[in-house]
């Protein structure tokens, strides 16, 4: 139990830096840098 969760964990924080580094991209993208 104590694997998946922290399984869990890593998939969930690995997907909202993924998401922050789209973010960014699409923010240096737009500002034109």
């Amino acid at each position: 139990m104590i694997l998946a969760e922290n399984c869990l964990k890593r998939m969930i924080f690995a997907e909202f830096a993924c998401n922050s580094a789209r973010g960014t991209q699409g923010t240096i993208t737009s500002n034109g840098v």
